[in-house]
């Protein structure tokens, strides 16, 4: 398998934000607001993240969801903006940030929080029940679907 990716430089990153669109006022506050809470506000979503939920969600014709994850909210904003007009969204605070800013890879943590995101992240590569990929945005989202 040939690995393929591009490394995301600060510059790069500028540039990707600059092509995506913006997020409106109701994003904008919320992640003010989420960030004042500190270091701990590296848990919201990526603005492209954000995105990328949203379009799913509308490219699917999707009517329900369920977000695992939901911290302040801005990622149940995201995907519930995608679902159809009747669509019904399932927020959870349960397991985000898949790639747990690389400390799945690292082979000498041992904390708690990083071993249950491994173990979800290789019990659903192995489920037969459901399709999933994980992609690298952000910190990491695992995209799954009953079969």
């Amino acid at each position: 398998m040939h690995e393929k990716w591009t490394t995301l430089t600060s510059d790069l990153y500028g540039y990707l934000l600059a092509h995506n669109p913006a997020p409106d006022p109701v994003l904008r506050d919320l992640a003010a607001e989420t960030t004042a809470l500190g270091p701990v506000s590296l848990m919201q979503v990526a603005v492209e993240q954000a995105g990328l939920l949203t379009l799913l969600g509308r490219l699917l014709g999707a009517r329900q969801a369920v977000e695992v994850g939901t911290f302040t909210g801005y990622s149940a904003i995201a995907i519930a903006r995608g679902l159809a007009a009747d669509g019904q969204l399932v927020a959870c605070e349960l397991f985000d940030n898949v790639l747990w800013m690389g400390r799945v890879a690292d082979p000498s943590d041992h904390e708690e929080s990083t071993r249950a995101i491994r173990a979800l992240n290789d019990f659903l590569v192995e489920d037969e029940r459901v399709d999933a990929v994980m992609l690298p945005v952000a910190d990491g989202i695992t995209l799954a679907r009953k079969r």
